[in-house]
């Protein structure tokens, strides 16, 4: 996976949503890397890790970071990357300080004892688009995140021309995340971790 680090100071694990690549937290790095050695991770088949794109395996994803990521490290996940930063967190404990995680869920999909997710059929209908008409699926999806801000048409096309700054991720990656994202149920993890999470 490919890594870029950043800045002097504690060391600080930025990782990415689905779709996404490390350089979608560019408005950020400027202040971050004042005060903090920031290390920007593309996920497999995303970004600069374009030819990696097994991301089928958080555990193994976790397990190869915690090679280069210094110990001691704070973890911030986004989305999807919030459930690699909760994996983390519950694999390493000694290594990893705490977790922040920003628009993310230990379960991202609605049932009858968990109301905070979304509905299943939203995820469905992003695999089904995905095999449809790739492009147009991931812009789909860049338009809900700038849902609801009051530049949401200035910010969808920023979000459009950073998406694919490094060319579009592999479409194997993004079914396999959308997988992990439908299937995923860290709840136990979270009521069980041993480090400070937000």
């Amino acid at each position: 996976m490919h890594i870029q680090t950043l800045g002097d100071g504690p060391p600080l694990v930025l990782i990415h949503g689905w779709a996404m690549h490390a350089g979608m937290f560019a408005p950020l790095t400027q202040q971050l890397t004042a005060r903090f050695r920031v290390h920007l991770v593309d996920l497999p088949g995303h970004g600069r890790s374009r030819a990696r794109t097994a991301l089928d395996d958080p555990q193994r994803i976790v397990a190869d970071l915690i090679e280069t990521i210094p110990a001691g490290a704070l973890w911030v996940g986004w989305s999807l990357g919030g459930m690699i930063a909760l994996h983390a967190a519950q694999m390493f404990p000694g290594q990893v300080r705490a977790i922040a995680t920003i628009a993310s869920n230990p379960r991202f999909v609605r049932a009858a004892d968990w109301d905070h997710g979304v509905p299943a059929q939203v995820l469905e209908q992003f695999a089904a688009g995905l095999e449809r008409d790739f492009t147009a699926t991931v812009e789909r999806f860049l338009a809900l995140e700038a849902m609801g801000s009051a530049h949401a048409s200035t910010q969808l096309r920023a979000l459009r021309a950073q998406a694919f700054e490094h060319g579009p991720p592999a479409i194997e990656s993004l079914r396999q995340g959308l997988m992990l994202l439908q299937t995923g149920d860290l709840r136990d993890a979270v009521a069980n971790l041993s480090v400070p999470s937000v």
